[in-house]
């Protein structure tokens, strides 16, 4: 089914023990392009595994969470965060 739309590859959170560390192997060590984030699970570590210039789409709504987007990171990987 993933390949019908152009995925290569599927990581999946829940069995990931190192999020990070997968999707950094998964796209050869740049990051992934965009992570839309439907639940609380994928806010906290999104920052760190987008490549330069990726984009975060915030979907999910999870209560009082908070997103960590440290301004440095943010501006030296020139992330854009949208909802």
């Amino acid at each position: 089914m993933c390949k019908k739309y152009g995925v290569e590859k599927w990581i999946d959170f829940r069995e990931s023990k190192n999020l990070v560390e997968d999707i950094r192997e998964a796209t050869d060590g740049r990051g992934a392009h965009a992570a839309v984030i439907t639940a609380v699970h994928g806010y906290n570590q999104v920052i760190d595994y987008l490549r330069p210039g990726g984009t975060l789409v915030a979907v999910g709504m999870p209560g009082k969470a908070t997103l960590d987007a440290r301004i440095f990171f943010t501006v030296v990987k020139a992330i854009n965060i949208v909802g």
